[in-house]
């Protein structure tokens, strides 16, 4: 898939790891390609970051492969899935994604 006229960045979330003796928050690093309209494909592969402290080489290396999509111009969609939408995008609207989101709000309680 031709991403020239996408934006390619590194986005990030936290997850939950068990510690020695507690659970942890971490951060995790991942690729998205959005395009013009909204639409958004994230890259397969997490970089979890491994330390409370530091997380730098995790974004690092997401911002490497981030480097190599943008120099590529195209994906290979069996590394790619769609995610979400960017919040009031066309795609955002045509896909009604609001409701889809008060719905899955719904159904957890």
């Amino acid at each position: 898939m031709d991403v020239r006229c996408a934006k390619c960045y590194v986005a990030s979330d936290l997850y939950e790891k068990m510690g020695e003796d507690q659970m942890l928050i971490l951060n995790q690093f991942y690729v998205v390609v959005e395009f013009p309209n909204g639409t958004r494909y994230a890259h397969y592969k997490n970089f979890k970051g491994s330390s409370e402290c530091d997380s730098k080489p995790d974004e690092l290396r997401a911002e490497a492969l981030a480097t190599r999509v943008r120099a590529k111009g195209t994906i290979d969609m069996k590394y790619w899935f769609q995610i979400h939408s960017a919040y009031g995008s066309d795609a955002y609207v045509k896909n009604d994604e609001e409701a889809a989101f008060l719905a899955w709000e719904k159904s957890i309680g």
